[in-house]
């Protein structure tokens, strides 16, 4: 997950970043500055390439966003299988823009479901770690069972 504090403070808190970090999410912090996440995601897209089987590896990503064009293209032409997944009112143009370097495309509206209302996480969605306590009386129980 890339995203800056300052820009999306409203819609992730730091309870969200907490329950990302729990679930195992990389959380990347990005700055105000223009286009720094989009560097960042592609040097990390050029990173993971450089250590990850083509064969055993495809990168999805989600964003309507032109820029990554050519990274796609440096992707697929390393034979490594690349989709986008972008918004369903994207124009054809970029559509085809990603498709020409080898991208599959799919509106992602139709492979992700969201409520119409605000998403809020949970931590009933995170498997929790156990406790000393509870850790304590799994023992017990196992001594005395």
């Amino acid at each position: 997950v890339f995203y800056s504090p300052g820009k999306v403070s409203r819609t992730f808190t730091n309870s969200t970043a907490h329950v990302l970090d729990r679930a195992g999410c990389e959380q990347v912090f990005c700055s105000r500055k223009s286009e720094d996440a989009d560097r960042k995601i592609a040097t990390r897209l050029h990173q993971e390439a450089m250590v990850l089987n083509p064969q055993a590896t495809a990168f999805v990503l989600v964003s309507g966003d032109l820029d990554f064009n050519s990274v796609l293209g440096v992707l697929a032409a390393r034979g490594y299988q690349t989709r986008v997944l972008v918004s369903a009112r994207s124009s054809e143009g970029i559509r085809k823009c990603f498709q020409v370097n080898g991208s599959l495309v799919d509106a992602w509206e139709k492979i992700v479901t969201c409520p119409t209302r605000s998403v809020k996480f949970s931590c009933s969605t995170v498997q929790s770690r156990p406790t000393k306590a509870s850790t304590r009386d799994r023992s017990n129980n196992k001594a005395h069972g």
